[in-house]
């Protein structure tokens, strides 16, 4: 019988985010026959029972090590890496394979520690800007530059991302991989509820534009911009609503802009949901007004259920938003120009139905999750056989 190939996979936080699901799937997904997944994570969040089931009965372990968090603290972190080389160390990994950043330095010195043959890292969307001061972000991209001497393989979501890192000199260009998080299409493009009940459950008028967002509320996303963007919509009889789907640490505060805009009764927060493809689907068009963003899975989601997109031109969104065809791309910062571009959307059915059947025509199987575990299989396989 051939051994199976040991792969560890480390990240911070297990939720709700494209990084945690993205990590979740490869566990599930990658082949058990030749696969043997472990699972290390910082904490668990946003799961209920059956998705925390789900992970664990695909693993062979899976252990929650607190002192893994996305908060950097030095001493905290000098604990995990030494717990983390300990139990690599005693399980002979083949493969770790780290996601996100603060993950991808603690989990990478261990794994060189401990003499791991595969060393793979997946950033997820780099943290070089839109999230920290100057002084923070300088030290991250260090961090970043010594993680990469130890690392085989640093897959990113898009070409920018790659070319951000070399900018910065962080790694070789041969050190990097374009390696998309995929997308359930079929799950986004079928929704499970009729429309109009989505939308009457929401309370949404059945003539009522609305527009949809998917986001983790936290600065770097900057939901603010699309408040401050639907707030400068004019001139629509009815007026149109903004369906939030998601939550974090701004929520109040975007709750509070909201209302010194004027429009708390039409910007809906919705909380963390289980039906976004239905929320999708009850929508008109898909806003996003990220500072950063190392792909833009939710652009895939929004596009794989037919809507127009307008979004912010950072790191890999430009990859999957045409402008001009399957929507409008503007600078981030600006919600004056994001209305704008959301404004010739609702306005113009034929641009809008247009926008639509373009953005089902760019999505592919090269997007889906099935092309996403593959491509990992064949990574690992490669780095093995070197």
């Amino acid at each position: 019988m051939t051994k199976k190939i040991k792969v560890l996979r480390v990240i911070t936080r297990l939720d709700l985010g494209g990084s945690a699901v993205h990590a979740a799937l490869l566990a599930k997904l990658l082949d058990p026959s030749r696969y043997e997944t472990h699972f290390i994570c910082g904490s668990v969040n946003q799961l209920d029972e059956r998705e925390i089931e789900e992970i664990r009965g695909a693993c062979a372990s899976f252990r929650v090590e607190p002192l893994l968090q996305r908060e950097i603290e030095p001493l905290n972190d000098l604990r995990a890496l030494f717990s983390l080389t300990r139990f690599m160390r005693r399980e002979r990994f083949d493969i770790v394979h780290t996601h996100t950043s603060k993950a991808g330095f603690v989990g990478r010195a261990a794994a060189r520690l401990a003499r791991v043959p595969v060393i793979v890292h997946s950033t997820h969307g780099h943290v070089f800007y839109g999230y920290f001061g100057p002084l923070k972000s300088k030290l991250i991209v260090a961090a970043e530059k010594l993680a990469a001497r130890v690392t085989d393989r640093v897959l990113c979501l898009a070409q920018s991302e790659i070319e951000d890192h070399l900018k910065l000199g962080v790694g070789a260009r041969d050190l990097f991989e374009v390696h998309i998080s995929g997308v359930p299409i079929e799950k986004f493009a079928k929704p499970a509820e009729p429309r109009e009940r989505v939308r009457a459950s929401l309370g949404v008028p059945p003539n009522a534009q609305a527009i949809a967002i998917a986001a983790r509320l936290d600065p770097v996303k900057s939901v603010g911009h699309a408040v401050q963007a639907f707030a400068l919509l004019y001139g629509f009889d009815p007026p149109p609503f903004l369906l939030i789907a998601g939550d974090g640490e701004e929520r109040e505060k975007l709750e509070a802009l909201a209302r010194d805009l004027g429009v708390s009764d039409r910007v809906l927060f919705l909380g963390l949901r289980r039906d976004v493809p239905d929320i999708l689907h009850a929508s008109d068009a898909f806003l996003l007004t990220s500072l950063n963003e190392g792909y833009g899975k939710a652009i895939v989601e929004a596009m794989s259920a037919g809507l127009p997109v307008v979004a912010t031109d950072v790191g890999g969104v430009s990859s999957l938003v045409k402008n001009g065809e399957t929507g409008f791309l503007v600078p981030p910062g600006d919600p004056s120009a994001a209305a704008d571009a959301l404004g010739r959307i609702l306005r113009d059915p034929a641009l809008a139905k247009s926008m639509s059947q373009a953005a089902l025509s760019a999505v592919s199987e090269n997007m889906s999750v099935d092309a996403m575990v593959r491509r990992a299989d064949e990574i690992y396989s490669a780095l093995l056989k070197r």
